[in-house]
């Protein structure tokens, strides 16, 4: 991952995690994701969500999981990347 996507990704995680703290739905989460992080948002079967080069998908939830799959997804590429960098 370029340092570039990287710094998009990270700035998308810590966007997600401070308006989750906040409690903001996920919902508004995600417009917020799609207005100011260039995400692709997908209501459909699945549900996608793709910011900064990391994709999740959900066929139960088009909100509250999607986002959690996408935070979980997000972490890990974070995490690898800081052990081989």
């Amino acid at each position: 991952m370029t340092p570039v996507m990287l710094a998009r990704l990270q700035a998308a995680s810590d966007y997600v995690m401070a308006e989750t703290s906040k409690k903001t739905p996920p919902r508004d989460i995600i417009t917020g994701l799609v207005a100011n992080h260039r995400a692709f948002y997908r209501r459909g079967d699945p549900n996608t969500l793709r910011v900064a080069g990391i994709t999740a998908t959900c066929t139960t939830s088009e909100d509250k999981g999607l986002l959690a799959y996408w935070q979980r997804n997000a972490t890990v590429r974070i995490v690898t990347e800081a052990s081989n960098g």
